[in-house]
């Protein structure tokens, strides 16, 4: 159960939750320019845009779950389970694992209209990275400072749509919920299923004009799932592990994780992004700490 909010009025910013029943050990991770990336099917990118964001590592690579890169592309993955159908075989243009599409998308694209263009016919694989690390039924949103698409692979191949009101929840698919919200559906206050916080993130996006990454995360409180709160919710034991905002302008990104008493913040500027090492950041109860 998560959800994703853009905005880019007062302030430019690309915010998101990421509710699951547990922690995996998630840290905060910079990939410079000449980090060698390799993909399945693509062919393999020398010096690329540098990028960050959450990512859980899995022999010593990162699997992101959100990131912005140094243009201020933001992409974030969330669960699309049920209606999730990904390729048996490589059959577009570029062919992509899911765990490779954040990485792909943040080193080669600098706006969301270029890579709207190049993803057309994107075919995203049912590969797993590892024997112990199966394809999680993920979709995913694309935003910068003028618009957000979402990416969501179905039995049709992946769709690729705008998405007009930069908002992105869990399942059912985009198209669904926006008619949801479209028709006036009323939602209980503490009613945390995927159809109700897309409602309130449209909401929040209409009406949030924050002007700092910390009352963007304030404003993300309204779509928080509380620790054992389980009163509609796709899944009861799921609950928010942490709220990140990505400032698009800045490239900072702020966290507020369960194990942190206060926000965390990293910048990328202040990164070396020339170099060819890749940067991990464990995120501590008062601070981020180095950890490579």
């Amino acid at each position: 159960m998560c959800t994703v909010v853009n905005t880019s009025k007062n302030g430019n910013f690309f915010a998101r939750t990421l509710d699951m029943a547990e922690s995996f050990d998630e840290v905060l991770a910079v990939v410079p320019r000449k980090y060698p990336l390799s993909f399945r099917f693509e062919v393999a990118s020398g010096e690329h845009y540098a990028y960050m964001g959450m990512a859980h590592v899995a022999d010593g690579a990162p699997l992101f779950y959100d990131a912005v890169n140094e243009c201020g592309l933001c992409c974030a993955a969330l669960r699309f389970a049920e209606e999730c159908h990904y390729s048996e075989h490589p059959d577009g243009a570029p062919n992509l694992a899911s765990f490779e599409v954040i990485p792909y998308i943040m080193a080669r694209f600098p706006s969301s209209e270029e890579a709207f263009s190049a993803l057309r016919g994107l075919s995203i694989t049912n590969d797993a990275y590892s024997p112990s690390l199966p394809p999680s039924p993920l979709h995913f949103i694309v935003s910068d400072k003028k618009f957000s698409f979402a990416i969501e692979p179905t039995n049709q191949g992946a769709a690729i749509k705008r998405a007009p009101l930069g908002v992105l929840a869990n399942a059912p698919n985009l198209p669904m919920q926006l008619a949801i919200y479209e028709s006036g559906a009323i939602f209980d206050s503490l009613d945390f299923s995927s159809p109700a916080r897309f409602a309130r993130a449209a909401e929040l996006a209409k009406r949030c004009d924050p002007s700092s990454s910390l009352e963007m995360l304030s404003s993300m409180r309204a779509l928080s799932v509380p620790r054992g709160f389980g009163k509609g919710c796709d899944c009861a034991e799921h609950r928010t592990v942490y709220t990140s905002c990505i400032d698009k302008d800045k490239l900072e990104y702020t966290v507020l994780h369960e194990k942190s008493a206060v926000p965390q913040v990293l910048s990328l500027k202040r990164e070396n992004i020339d170099s060819q090492k890749l940067s991990l950041y464990e995120i501590e109860p008062h601070g981020v700490q180095h950890i490579n």
